[in-house]
Order: C-alpha cells, then sequence, then structure tokens
C-alpha cells in the first residue's frame, strides 16, 4: 500500500475538528474525500465536485443498514483509503453522581458505538481495494483518569482498545489501525465550557488536521498505537485537572 494516501473517508463531519478537516483535505486538488454526518452543512456541501462527495442524514450507529453508501464509498475509490472518525458526544466536566446513567451509556454509543459500527460497514470495502488506514480521536484521560470525568473516559477507552484490536486482527490485510490522543482543542465551545483554561495554548483546528494527514501517512509498522498530540501550557503541564478547568 502507497503510504502516501490520496483518498479518505470522514465521518462525524460537521463536529469542528471534521469540518476543518474535510476542508483541508480538499485544498489538494489530488485528493479524493467521501464526507459523512448526521447533520447537514452548506460549508461541506459547498465542497463537493467529482473527487469530493458529501452524504448528511446518516445515523452513524445504524451504519451497518447504509449500503447504498457502503457501496458509493466502494465506486469511489480504486485504491486503499483513511478512514478519519470524527465522532462523538462533546463531554463537559461532571463529578460521577451527576451524569445518570442513561446519559453514560449515551456517551458510550456515540464514542464507542458509532466507531465500531463504522469500522464493522468498511472493512470488507478496505480489504478489498488492498487495506487501508483508520484513525480516531483519543483523550488524554485515559491515561491520567482525570476526575470529574469517569463516563468520558471510560468511552474513550473503549475507542483505544478497540482499535488495537482491529490493528492486530487485520494487520494481514494490510490495514493500519490508531488513536491520536488530544488534550483540549481551541474551539469556541472549549472556551466557553473551560473559563479558566489556557485556552492560548489549546491545540488548533489547523495544527490537529495537519497532525491527522500526517499521522495516515505513517508506514504500515505503525499500528495499534495511541498517539499523543499536545502543546506545552503552563497551566495544563503545571498544575492539577482540577485547578486548571
Amino acid at each position: 500500500m502507497n503510504d502516501k494516501l490520496r483518498n479518505f473517508v470522514v465521518t462525524g463531519a460537521t463536529a469542528s475538528s471534521g469540518k476543518h478537516l474535510c476542508k483541508t483535505i480538499a485544498e489538494n486538488p489530488a485528493n479524493k474525500l467521501v464526507m459523512v454526518s448526521r447533520s447537514h452543512n452548506n460549508e461541506l456541501e459547498s465542497l463537493q465536485n467529482k473527487k469530493i462527495k458529501y452524504f448528511s442524514g446518516v445515523d452513524l450507529v445504524n451504519f451497518d443498514r447504509e449500503k447504498g453508501l457502503v457501496s458509493d464509498i466502494d465506486k469511489h475509490f480504486r485504491s486503499p483509503f483513511g478512514l478519519v472518525h470524527m465522532a462523538g458526544d462533546f463531554w463537559e466536566h461532571k463529578p460521577f453522581h451527576e451524569v445518570e446513567p442513561k446519559q453514560a451509556l449515551n456517551l458510550m454509543t456515540s464514542q464507542y458505538g458509532t466507531l465500531y459500527t463504522v469500522i464493522y460497514s468498511l472493512l470488507d470495502t478496505m480489504i478489498k481495494k488492498g487495506g487501508g488506514k483508520i484513525l480516531t480521536l483519543g483523550d488524554n484521560s485515559t491515561y491520567m483518569n482525570l476526575p470529574n470525568m469517569a463516563a468520558f473516559t471510560a468511552s474513550k477507552a473503549a475507542v483505544e482498545h478497540l482499535i488495537k484490536c482491529i490493528a492486530n486482527e487485520y494487520m494481514k490485510d494490510n490495514i493500519t489501525a490508531n488513536v491520536l490522543t488530544v488534550s483540549s482543542l481551541k474551539t469556541e465551545q472549549n472556551r466557553f465550557t473551560k473559563p479558566n483554561g489556557d485556552f492560548e495554548n489549546y491545540i488548533s483546528l489547523d495544527n490537529l488536521s495537519k497532525e491527522i494527514i500526517k499521522t495516515l501517512e505513517y508506514g504500515s509498522n505503525i499500528t495499534g498505537s495511541v498517539i499523543r498530540a499536545v502543546n506545552y501550557s503552563p497551566t495544563y503541564n503545571e498544575k492539577g485537572a482540577l485547578a486548571r478547568i
């Protein structure tokens, strides 16, 4: 498989990070792209051309029912493609006893459930194309066990271990699977929910998109890995979690 990918599928494309990634991929006329989202976005729709397709109104939890869409993805690419999964509910820091079980289960579905179903639905197509690269976003809470993030951390831990299992099981099919673990992103949503955070040193969406594309260009020996992306921050590196949020 050529490590210089030119084919991409982005699921969860209307997330702030997903939308920015799609725009970055679309800037290179050599790239082919399929964007998939539940809600509709006019900016993503405007990117469409012969090489860039956009499908909205797609429930990723039931992606296995989208036989027509999977067929369209199959037809759109003649060679291996990278799958970048950006879906998952945004999280606010809350103590464990304030998160009802239903909310925690919904969070698990949005993070782990959508990823599982998307990979399950596209694996045969990846194998048919000669392989592929799977990448999703993780969170530093999985190795720091941060307070007030139990439900979110558990869902992201499930994501990480699913990716590691996929990497081991499908290495023989020339498929790699990795997690890019990030700290806080420089979005207005994070500015609002973390008013005391070191916003200026959060990772910008531009940098995140570039790191995602670079990670997808790693060789086939890099698989089953949790790769950390972080900026130095005086508060992040020198204060405890509760103090900085």
